[in-house]
């Protein structure tokens, strides 16, 4: 049941409406636009360190006012801006009106502590801005801070007054005066901020306008709030349940910081914006212009490479709903109007993809760019592609897949075509707290020695796999320890120094016999601190000079030693001799036929062998131990 709220404020206002219910047609072109603009712009662009500068280096409110008197950007060029946004592909802007520091990048006639009044600029941008969205049909958006470092009340806590004498009537004059399609709030966590006054704020957009957007940051952490939810820096594994927007920044910082050049690649952008679309999501990426007005030019390189892909291949992102299709190995899936657009981010040297499918009929594939019709073969649970001919697109390819029938949805890798395993973020399980999938689909922040990942991988029949490993590792932080296991094998290696955090290489590990079935294959720290690799990828890949089924020794031609356990020392030893070299499981099961500890086949030298079990936890009885 939906509650109904009523709320008389202080400035003269009734609100009679349903909170948090976002009529389906309103939300409509929002989630057909699926990529928007992010503009981090204010005066702490002057000191150029980041739009939390004021914070993090506590400058006092006077110093901070100073850089007012030094914003003076006149480069700016509201409709090169936009044009920017337009020849992207983004169908939406939003730009920061207030931050946390407090200035206002409007004309307001709430305070004086704003563009016009403190600025020798004496432009309101926020206009301009607004205006040429309208010439350009690119619908405008407006962030807005709740927290406030600048506001007597805010800093003191007086949370009544700075919201009913500062903070609506601020939001009131914006939507009033500019029109916004979306009022994007942010800084929930003020202190004093209730639910109440989420509710409040929210009802008084929608009363001002029933047709404007709010997200959730009028308050993140109560109950359904807003019309969208907004994840930041982050894609979610999964998709969610409510329409829900990704932002994120090019470089690292949200606002000009001239030391940033941790500059995202074109390709690592597009794949962040399909990802995001494939998961039925919408991509709000960020410019942190300069105090001259200008857009970095890194910024407006990597969104003209962007906005090439699109039109291109925009027909197979805007208007697209959440994929069926969720975890491919090639790259991603999108999905509208029944039709599949599979998404290859790189082609294999096979020149053949997987897509995980049951098909009930019949299924084609084109190449979406020339119309030409490839070869496919229709598996029992997946539907097999040739590309052979199809010219590689630098940032994805796009390849056109009609089937009837179901996608199917493994949680585990099967072998490709050629009977390697890719292990990437695609089937990632991860443990841990800091451990995590980045924007460039690598594994980061392994930071911890507790934090590892893990893959459940499918073999239709045993065999021996070399395994490699791709990372990248900073200056900083070689020389740590880590651990490939499966089972009872285990291949080590210490993390070398690549070059940088994104520059890659790839490092021969050793083999593993890996048996049929379904396995887990794990990638763990091995010493006291995190591994600290950024992990792109680990391959396994058949060892044709090894034939496990010809190693495997038969049980018979095998001694046993008998053993007289000790049962002061809990534990127990056995003892065996191969007569060959070959591949080794063992079993242990107590007297009901319950398997109390066994193993996957290993490799063993031929002699003889022994193996210690802790028999602690073991109750008293008799066991039954076989080869």
């Amino acid at each position: 049941m939906k509650s109904l709220t009523l709320k008389l404020l202080s400035f003269p206002l009734v609100v009679f409406i349903l909170f948090g219910t976002a009529a389906a047609d309103k939300m409509d072109w929002w989630k057909d636009a699926k990529f928007g603009m992010f503009i981090h712009w204010g005066i702490y662009a002057v000191p150029a360190r980041g739009e939390w500068v004021m914070n993090q280096e506590n400058i006092p409110i006077a110093e901070y006012e100073k850089f007012a008197d030094e914003f003076n950007p006149v480069q700016f060029n509201a409709d090169e801006w936009v044009q920017v946004a337009k020849e992207a592909g983004q169908k939406y802007l939003v730009i920061t009106s207030k931050h946390h520091d407090g200035f206002c990048m409007w004309d307001s006639k709430v305070s004086d502590y704003d563009i016009i009044d403190r600025t020798p600029f004496k432009r309101d941008v926020i206009r301009e801005l607004a205006d040429a969205c309208e010439r350009a049909g690119i619908a405008f958006g407006l962030y807005h801070s709740i927290l406030d470092w600048h506001h007597p009340d805010a800093l003191a806590g007086r949370i009544r007054a700075y919201r009913d004498n500062y903070l609506f009537p601020q939001v009131q004059e914006l939507i009033e005066n500019y029109h916004p399609k979306i009022m994007w709030f942010d800084g929930d966590w003020q202190s004093g901020w209730s639910d109440a006054d989420a509710r409040a704020l929210y009802n008084l957009c929608i009363s001002l306008d029933s047709e404007i957007i709010v997200n959730d940051r009028v308050k993140r952490w109560m109950s359904n709030p807003g019309d969208y939810v907004t994840p930041e820096q982050e894609i979610p594994e999964k998709p969610l349940q409510r329409p829900w927007e990704s932002c994120q920044t090019i470089n690292w910082n949200w606002g000009y910081n001239k030391s940033d050049n941790s500059w995202k690649t074109p390709a690592t952008l597009v794949h962040m914006l399909l990802e995001t679309v494939s998961k039925g999501g919408n991509l709000l990426l960020n410019v942190g212009p300069t105090a001259e007005g200008i857009i970095p030019p890194p910024s407006v390189d990597r969104l003209k490479a962007m906005g090439g892909w699109l039109e291109e291949y925009g027909e197979t992102v805007y208007g697209s709903v959440e994929s069926p299709i969720q975890k491919v190995q090639f790259g991603r899936v999108t999905y509208k109007n029944d039709i599949y657009y599979l998404d290859v981010f790189s082609i294999p040297a096979s020149k053949k993809i997987e897509v995980p499918f049951t098909v009930a009929e019949e299924a084609s594939a084109y190449d979406y760019k020339t119309g030409v019709s490839l070869p496919v073969t229709i598996g029992e649970s997946s539907v097999g592609i040739d590309l052979a001919g199809v010219e590689k697109d630098p940032y994805a390819t796009v390849i056109t897949f009609e089937a009837e029938g179901e996608p199917v949805l493994d949680d585990f890798v099967r072998a490709s075509s050629d009977g390697s395993f890719i292990l990437d973020k695609t089937y990632v399980f991860i443990v841990g707290t800091e451990l995590r999938v980045e924007p460039q689909g690598n594994l980061g922040f392994w930071t911890r020695k507790e934090d590892y990942a893990y893959w459940k991988i499918y073999l239709d029949k045993p065999g021996t796999y070399k395994v490699s490993i791709k990372y990248a590792v900073d200056a900083c932080c070689g020389g740590n320890k880590v651990a490939v296991k499966l089972n009872d094998q285990v291949l080590k290696f210490t993390g070398q120094v690549t070059g940088g955090w994104q520059t890659y290489k790839t490092f021969d590990l050793g083999t593993l016999v890996i048996h049929e079935g379904l396995q887990t294959i794990s990638v763990m720290p091995d010493g006291n601190s995190g591994a600290y690799i950024n992990l792109m990828e680990l391959a396994l890949t058949p060892d044709e000079t090894s034939n496990v089924e010809e190693q495997n020794i038969r049980p018979e031609s095998m001694q046993l030693y008998p053993v007289f356990p000790n049962p002061s020392n809990g534990s127990v030893t056995m003892r065996y001799s191969l007569p060959a070299d070959g591949n080794v499981s063992y079993a242990i099961y107590d007297v009901n036929g319950r398997t109390v500890q066994s193993s996957a086949a290993v490799f063993q030298p031929a002699g003889d062998v022994q193996l210690r079990f802790d028999t602690t936890e073991w109750p008293t009885g008799i066991y039954f131990f076989t080869l």
